[in-house]
């Protein structure tokens, strides 16, 4: 049998049932940080032996054995590595085959007066815990036939209001989990639409990382709500060193996304997140720059052999010229390409023998024009 649950109230009612009733296996599965290895434990109290498998299958035959010996229910908590290993899965196997026998036939020697074979107690309860569902359609699935599945499927809103029941209650630090932090809790409530993985262990973390004195918002952002690309977008947009073209050229040339793409992300960050787009500083960009040039020169790199309005010279407006090597770069207007309503802005390179730029290369900005040839000059170990 198996069923899905979105509310605690729900879990904690199979758990006990499970714990208290005829049910002999208990399969779990979620993301992470949903209270699954804390409701099973709580349930069994004493009663519970966890395995939790990282070790070898020897070391698993023998915990099995130690479990039964000291008649306990067995916790077979993540143990998705050492389903990778043929003994360990027979081994595990075998719990869910009838009369519940255990086999080791090999390495005899090593079992230490563990025997060979043995019979799992049929009043011990069995709990599989696990992050992947595979776990069960692909490897465990006695565990369905003979037992239940529960698939731990809370959403944020779910997870959020359980922590709201136990964790203002917590007002001194334990070994599991630090003080309520009401900054922390407000937060997290605040960002629920965007959170993609769920998971009460987030509440505590972020308070220790608050505590520590990382950024802890921005954690919380990366691990829990924003994908690589959301990540990057953020990232552009809080560099106050970037103009606003420069943010959304960088964003195209790395994903290869169009300028309202970038636009789009931004205004949903902003929008879920609250993070508006820093104001340029020139201040900042000038430090910057001459970091990068202390750093390329502690490196042993060639500088560049112009800068930006000393080599450069505006010859009109938005025309640029060097002497190095005869390069320009010219602005233009354009109507987009293809189906897209609107006009861009580009900005043509054209210059004599530069390295990995061809005759008319275009860029989204000056800036990434200008950046494009000085580095070019620069990879040639000193140019002419």
């Amino acid at each position: 049998m198996k069923t899905t649950i979105h509310e605690y109230s729900q879990w904690r009612q199979f758990a006990e049932s499970w714990a208290n009733g005829k049910t002999r296996f208990l399969g779990v599965y979620g993301n992470p940080g949903l209270s699954k290895t804390y409701t099973i434990t709580k349930v069994l109290g004493e009663k519970a032996y966890h395995i939790r498998c990282h070790g070898t299958p020897l070391q698993l035959y023998k915990a099995l054995h130690d479990a039964t010996v000291k008649k306990q229910s067995i916790v077979l908590d993540d143990i998705d590595s050492l389903l990778r290993n043929a003994v360990a899965l027979n081994l595990l196997k075998g719990l869910f085959d009838t009369g519940g026998t255990v086999q080791w036939n090999s390495s005899t020697g090593k079992l230490e007066g563990v025997p060979k074979e043995f019979s799992v107690e049929p009043s011990c309860k069995i709990a599989v815990i696990s992050n992947d569902e595979v776990v069960f359609s692909k490897h465990l699935r006695a565990v369905e036939d003979r037992g239940l599945v529960c698939h731990m499927a809370m959403d944020a809103a779910e997870v959020h209001r359980d922590v709201g029941e136990w964790w203002p209650k917590i007002t001194e630090d334990t070994k599991e989990c630090p003080a309520y932090d009401q900054e922390v809790f407000e937060y997290l409530g605040s960002i629920l639409p965007i959170i993609r993985l769920p998971s009460q262990r987030a509440y505590a973390n972020s308070a220790t990382a608050k505590r520590d004195g990382f950024a802890w918002k921005q954690i919380v952002q990366d691990t829990y709500c924003l994908n690589p690309t959301q990540q990057f977008v953020r990232q552009l947009m809080l560099d106050s060193t970037l103009t606003a073209e420069e943010r959304q050229a960088k964003f195209s040339a790395r994903f290869q996304m169009s300028r309202a793409t970038y636009y789009r992300l931004q205004g949903e960050i902003t929008n879920l997140l609250h993070i508006k787009p820093a104001a340029y500083d020139a201040k900042k960009r000038k430090e910057r720059e001459g970091q990068e040039k202390a750093l390329s020169k502690a490196q042993g790199r060639p500088e560049p052999p112009t800068k930006v309005g000393l080599a450069w010279e505006e010859i009109a407006d938005g025309n640029f010229r060097a002497e190095y090597r005869k390069a320009s770069i010219r602005r233009e207007t354009r109507n987009r390409p293809g189906k897209k309503q609107g006009t861009e802005t580009i900005w043509w390179v054209s210059g004599d023998r530069i390295p990995g730029i061809g005759e008319d290369t275009h860029f989204p900005s000056f800036e990434d024009a200008r950046r494009a040839v000085e580095e070019a000059w620069a990879s040639e170990k000193g140019g002419e």
